[in-house]
């Protein structure tokens, strides 16, 4: 990709650096607890919003950084946000973590989840894009970025 074609392809390429450094463990656990847990589980911590970090052991540290920088590069759909519009005109996001006749279970960071009765829906409409947000480097600096990857496991 091209920066120009993909803008975060440069914060990605920037970030490269992160992979030279030498990462702290227990400084790696901060940044993730800051960063990651609301929606990422590692052992018995964080919540499973999005994959368990244990997972992405089996991937290199350059993936894995392309995936918390550049989230929307690939993903896996059941990752995908979703807006649920209801009849009252309120709309809800998060994950489809779940679905009957009857209702639709969305998940959101924190793990919160809502369950919403299909009779009070208008209409759902995925957004095509990872419910990873893009921007993580605003708060994981380069040194940072090399601890939190020596903690998840490099």
């Amino acid at each position: 990709f091209s920066a120009k074609a993909n803008p975060r392809a440069s914060v990605v390429k920037n970030y490269q650096a992160a992979l030279k450094l030498s990462g702290d463990v227990e400084r790696g656990r901060k940044v993730f607890s800051q960063s990651c847990l609301a929606c990422h589980k590692f052992g018995k911590i964080g919540h499973e919003v999005g994959p368990t970090l244990t997972t992405v052991k089996s991937r290199s540290p350059e993936s894995t950084l392309i995936q918390i920088l550049d989230p929307n590069r690939e993903f896996l759909t059941n990752f995908s946000q979703y807006f649920v519009t209801l009849n009252d005109g309120r709309t809800a996001s998060g994950q489809i973590d779940g679905e009957s006749s009857s209702s639709l279970t969305l998940r959101r960071a924190g793990g919160v989840e809502e369950i919403i009765c299909r009779q009070k829906i208008k209409s759902i409409t995925g957004s095509g894009q990872s419910l990873m947000p893009e921007g993580l480097e605003a708060a994981i600096d380069l040194q940072s970025m090399s601890d939190l990857l020596s903690f998840i496991g490099w």
